[in-house]
């Protein structure tokens, strides 16, 4: 979880910093200003690199992506290699598809290799973010309470939070206009990824305090009623009490949660 977020955060800084950027994503996929429909997650290997050619050609030099556990599993990522990747979390998901948790981590971990990534940035709040701190063999730094790249003083509204980020060399004002402790969480990775590939810790907060939004996620959507509506993606047991808990934060009175189900997944 968290995807998402953290590849529009990091496209949102890339952007500030006066990059030509491209964004690949599950709700997402942008060639500089052009949004073009987004198939999956990770395209397959053929349309990525399609993807990644007309984006050349268009002048565009830093590209925000997500990469998903099928992707790495199905090679759909070979023959790229990132900057600088990040994990978010592990929790129960796609178990339709690995045999279980220990499959599930494996093909994640696969991305924390000399032959995908450079290096990384790692949630040590998440137990596997733990393990592949010790597991990786690439350079790692670490997020969360206790990490490297940390934010204190948070405060949490409804319409977004507002923080100190703490890193190294780094001690400053920042902010994120999407609700919720996790996208205190997310802004953060995005934030330390962005500084750790050459952006400045200026233009990174810049551009992160800027993004208002993200479609489907955290999505406010106000035809006039007299309460507060919400559409977001969460579909696991782990996503669900993380949205409980964000829109409980923000809501005095009576909050209802209404789920939906795709069907064909895994048992939540």
């Amino acid at each position: 979880h968290g995807k998402t977020h953290t590849a529009v955060l990091r496209a949102a800084g890339l952007r500030a910093a006066g990059r030509a950027t491209g964004l690949l994503g599950t709700v997402l996929t942008r060639i500089g200003d052009d949004q073009v429909p987004s198939v999956r997650t990770t395209p397959e290997a053929t349309d990525l690199h399609a993807l990644f050619a007309v984006m050349r050609e268009r002048g565009v030099d830093a590209v925000a992506m997500e990469v998903s556990s099928h992707a790495l599993a199905f090679g759909r990522v070979d023959g790229v290699r990132f900057a600088c990747s990040a994990f978010t979390n592990l929790t129960q998901d796609h178990l339709d598809f690995h045999a279980d948790m220990e499959h599930y981590y494996a093909a994640k971990a696969g991305l924390f290799t000399p032959a995908r990534s450079d290096c990384g940035v790692v949630n040590t709040d998440d137990p596997y973010g733990e393990r592949l701190l010790a597991d990786a063999t690439i350079p790692l730094q670490s997020y969360g309470e206790q990490g490297t790249w940390r934010a204190v003083d948070v405060e949490l509204r409804p319409d977004g939070s507002s923080f100190r980020l703490l890193g190294p060399g780094v001690d400053v004002a920042a902010a994120v206009r999407l609700p919720g402790a996790f996208n205190v969480s997310n802004a953060v990775a995005a934030l330390a990824m962005l500084v750790t590939v050459g952006v400045s810790v200026e233009d990174a907060v810049r551009g992160v305090a800027a993004l208002s939004g993200v479609p489907g996620r955290m999505e406010r959507v106000d035809v006039g009623q007299p309460f507060t509506a919400i559409v977001d993606y969460a579909h696991t047991p782990a996503a669900m009490q993380t949205l409980r808990a964000a829109v409980r934060e923000g809501t005095a009175g009576r909050a209802i949660i209404v789920p939906g189900c795709v069907g064909d997944a895994g048992r939540a």
